[in-house]
């Protein structure tokens, strides 16, 4: 049975804005939320 973590990492979508985002890693993993962000034409920070 996996255990469901959650995380949270920050992107910057403008300079004085910051986004928290929490996802479920069993369902998609950090690099994949990564990605997405990045393909939205965001910079992920942290």
């Amino acid at each position: 049975m996996s255990k469901r973590r959650h995380c949270i990492f920050r992107y910057q979508p403008c300079y004085d804005d910051w986004v928290e985002i929490e996802y479920d890693e069993t369902v998609i993993d950090e690099d994949a939320v990564i990605e997405i962000i990045e393909d939205a034409g965001f910079t992920v920070v942290d």
